[in-house]
């Protein structure tokens, strides 16, 4: 370690009582480096490695909000979220030098096979035991966290005005997806079951082991939304992996685990197909704040997939 580098990180010491032994850059870091300003892997003088990251402080309170429902869900015995270490002034962000910053213990993972494990049935399990253990932790965290309940019919209403402000040449891409959600879905959207959710579940917001899970991250969006949204979120992400996995064993194997568990109530299945289809609007959204025009058309595809089948899906989903 150079000692412009010890000296930068000095405060690690100071803040967190973990002394600095090295940086590690040359650690590559699961989940998306937007969340932060900068981030790193050190390794404390006790052995083990950590996630140090730079916040901006525009989220800081966000962030606040983020580690108090970890340490809740840890608190209610769910093992794979990784809490924030705590400063030695009991807070879980410190600021030095006009910047803020906080720290989680870093667990390295095993490498997904691209698009192969959007295949393997034995995640499709893992995956959905995790969601089940999340719903039945996240009561306490719904009940501490004091917020309604995520509109995504509010926010698609917004992603389209945004597109015939900014992107009128795209809106052909989800006009028939927005007709379909329209028919029944937005109306009914207020009375669906509400929980805690992660908000962004997919597989590479996973640390995986060689057969499970060893952690879930990036929780930037987690709040009370439908109780079915992760699930969506997740057998989106699968079929935009390759969308043969729609019908594939990771896909049915985690369907139906979580019918499996009763935990979800019957009028939240009944909109399952619509959920997907509004969740890939948040990635539509992300494409075109990217300019990625690649995604936009491939997203605008994969809407017409899901449109198109969606009666063949609700049959092999059952």
């Amino acid at each position: 370690m150079s000692t412009d580098g010890s000296e930068r990180f000095s405060f690690v010491t100071r803040f967190w009582g973990i002394g600095l032994k090295a940086l590690r850059p040359d650690i590559e870091i699961a989940g998306s480096p937007e969340r932060s300003e900068f981030r790193t892997v050190i390794e404390g003088q006790d052995g083990r490695q950590y996630l140090l990251e730079n916040i901006p402080g525009r989220v800081c309170q966000r962030k606040k909000e983020i580690a108090l429902f970890l340490d809740l869900l840890a608190g209610q015995g769910l093992k794979e979220v990784l809490p924030y270490r705590k400063a030695a002034d009991g807070e879980h962000l410190v600021e030095h030098q006009a910047k803020w910053w906080q720290l989680q213990p870093f667990i390295a993972g095993a490498a997904l096979k691209r698009p192969d494990y959007a295949f393997e049935e034995w995640r499709g399990g893992v995956m959905a035991e995790f969601l089940i253990a999340l719903h039945r932790c996240g009561k306490a965290v719904k009940d501490a966290s004091g917020g309604g309940v995520f509109s995504l019919p509010s926010y698609i209403r917004g992603i389209i005005g945004d597109m015939r402000e900014h992107d009128p040449g795209h809106l052909f891409r989800v006009e028939a997806a927005v007709r379909f959600l329209k028919e029944d879905f937005m109306g009914a959207y207020p009375g669906l079951p509400a929980a805690f959710c992660h908000g962004d579940y997919h597989p590479l917001n996973i640390i995986w082991s060689e057969g499970g899970i060893k952690a879930v991250i990036d929780w930037e969006f987690c709040g009370v939304k439908p109780e079915l949204y992760d699930a969506a979120n997740m057998v989106g992400c699968l079929g935009m992996e390759d969308p043969r996995s729609l019908d594939g064993e990771c896909v049915l194997s985690f369907l139906r685990r979580l019918r499996e568990s009763g935990v979800y109530q019957p009028v939240s299945w009944r909109y399952f197909i619509e959920m997907i289809i509004a969740n890939r609007f948040g990635w539509m959204a992300e494409w075109l704040r990217k300019k990625d025009r690649d995604m936009i058309e491939l997203e605008g595809d994969y809407l017409s997939i899901l449109l198109e089948n969606r009666d063949y899906f609700r049959g092999a989903w059952r």
